[in-house]
């Protein structure tokens, strides 16, 4: 397929303004129950008579106890003004982070739906209809791909194309994604379920991560990977560019001369699950743009996955975005005559299955044997030099990730969702990570500077556990329920992103008094 797509350039200053209107708050009234506690345990007994030479006589003590009550009243009466403080300690068992110690509110203030407990409601029949359902009535998702899915039929039943959009925040952003077939599935399906919900649709959704994407020009949203022929790809890498016969020092002694054969043929290939994709809505002006990464440093500078043809050097994290991600980031922008493209409006990082499967490989590489699933090994414990290992990795990754898009742009990290039974990425080792990424998180935000104020939780995979019935093989999460559902929360994320920066400028500068 041509990557040259009919492309629509909306300009900031044509943008209509937000549909949205701040709703008011009405605080609670204090429970009657709460109340009723609190005037119960005070005790109205007359006490004890004081001595003469007292200061204090019997007439002050009736005002202490009015006092008391209405500070009392009072206190109760600001918690529940403000919900968010009583439910900053909130934790359950189940995940220990559904609600966060500082919780992303909306931009209006308003609740972060995503970040209560609650419950995906599958629909086997709808797709827009799987979302997150929350316990609170009044703490609901609001159906923000449905609504791009509504503006989108409206604009290919003939409407103007100039005429405002249902969602202004949308124009002219951009999404990148740095992780794995996770990452390229969710792009995937965002894309095909906008021009597949649409009556007629205009294409099914495709099931299978090796075949090419069903988009056609005409659809409203469209994908492609960026093969070798496009103009949007990459330099081929090699690792001394001057001299193509130089390998990287921990490639083993023997395999040397392989590696600089190998070098001409991997600038050549071209391949699906590994290259990088982008998914356009034209009429918005709006991508996503995903990176394939081998995990954060796959052993030997990628000597054991060399021989695989899915494999595309470099194969370190931060080197595949030096190499591969910037520069399709400047041609892109180049591309779509679209500069904001250099400056993403929304970065989500996520590693581990690839970790994962280098320790099953390195594993069974010791044992001198193959391990099938049957096996144990593969669920034993993660050991302390391994953990200690991807830690120092996590956090170079992530501090990387912030020096090469320094500008205040939010950096989610994807929690790994829990798979079939897999050898490669075995549930147990699966949970262990995704703690200890947590940990990296929480570590960062705790340290002073601005990647603290920048880095976020993404908790789409902890919120997937119960729908490996839902899955299209043993790893990957179908369309349905698990891709509607990351829609809809990376749309809530670049809203609340977006109307956060806005209602700062709409702010009204403090005069100076001179």
């Amino acid at each position: 397929m041509s990557n040259n797509i009919p492309y629509i350039s909306i300009s900031d200053s044509d943008s209509s303004p937000p549909d949205h209107e701040q709703r008011e708050y009405y605080p609670p009234s204090p429970s009657p129950t709460r109340l009723s506690r609190i005037f119960n345990s005070i005790n109205y007994n007359s006490p004890p008579p004081l001595e003469k030479n007292r200061i204090c006589t019997n007439r002050i003590t009736p005002i202490i106890c009015c006092l008391t009550i209405i500070f009392v009243i009072f206190v109760t009466w600001q918690i529940d003004l403000h919900p968010e403080s009583k439910r900053e300690e909130v934790k359950t068992s189940f995940s220990g982070t559904w609600c966060a110690a500082s919780p992303r509110l909306n931009y209006d203030g308003g609740c972060n739906p995503f970040e209560e407990p609650g419950y995906i409601n599958y629909d086997s029949k709808h797709y827009l209809n799987n979302t997150w359902k929350t316990f609170r009535p009044d703490c609901q998702p609001e159906n923000l791909f449905k609504q791009l899915v509504e503006d989108l039929q409206r604009y290919s039943r003939g409407h103007d194309h100039k005429s405002p959009r249902a969602l202004p925040w949308l124009q002219n952003r951009t999404i990148v994604l740095i992780g794995d077939s996770i990452d390229r599935f969710h792009l995937r399906d965002f894309c095909d379920l906008l021009s597949a919900s649409i009556e007629p649709p205009f294409h099914p959704v495709s099931d299978v991560g090796r075949s090419p994407s069903p988009s056609t020009p005409d659809a409203p949203s469209q994908s492609f990977h960026v093969d070798p022929n496009s103009n949007l790809t990459t330099p081929p890498y090699f690792f001394d560019s001057e001299d193509h016969s130089k390998t990287p020092d921990d490639w083993p002694m023997d395999k040397r001369s392989q590696f600089a054969q190998q070098q001409e043929e991997w600038a050549k290939r071209d391949n699906i699950r590994t290259k990088p994709w982008v998914c356009e809505v034209p009429i918005y002006g709006f991508r996503i743009v995903s990176l394939f990464t081998y995990g954060l440093e796959p052993y030997k500078s990628g000597y054991f996955f060399s021989n695989e043809d899915w494999y595309l050097p470099p194969s370190g994290f931060l080197h595949r975005v030096d190499h591969i991600l910037l520069p399709l980031l400047q041609n892109l922008a180049k591309e779509r005559n679209a500069p904001q493209i250099l400056t993403p409006d929304l970065l989500e990082v996520g590693s581990g299955l690839w970790d994962l499967r280098q320790w099953t490989e390195d594993d069974s590489r010791a044992l001198g044997h193959g391990i099938d699933d049957s096996s144990e090994v593969p669920y034993e414990t993660l050991t302390e030099d391994r953990l200690g290992w991807w830690k120092e990795r996590a956090f170079k990754v992530l501090e990387g990730i912030a020096t090469r898009f320094p500008h205040s742009s939010p950096i989610l990290w994807r929690t790994l969702h829990h798979p079939l039974r897999h050898t490669l990425a075995p549930y147990s080792r699966v949970e262990q990570l995704d703690q200890l990424a947590r940990y990296v998180v929480g570590e960062l935000q705790r340290k002073p500077g601005a990647l603290s104020t920048r880095l976020q939780i993404d908790n789409w995979g902890r919120m997937m556990l119960g729908q490996e019935n839902h899955f299209r093989d043993i790893l990957h999460p179908r369309a349905a329920p698990g891709n509607v559902l990351w829609g809809e929360m990376i749309l809530w994320e670049l809203r609340r992103t977006v109307m956060s920066k806005e209602n700062v400028k709409a702010k009204p500068r403090p005069q100076i008094i001179h």
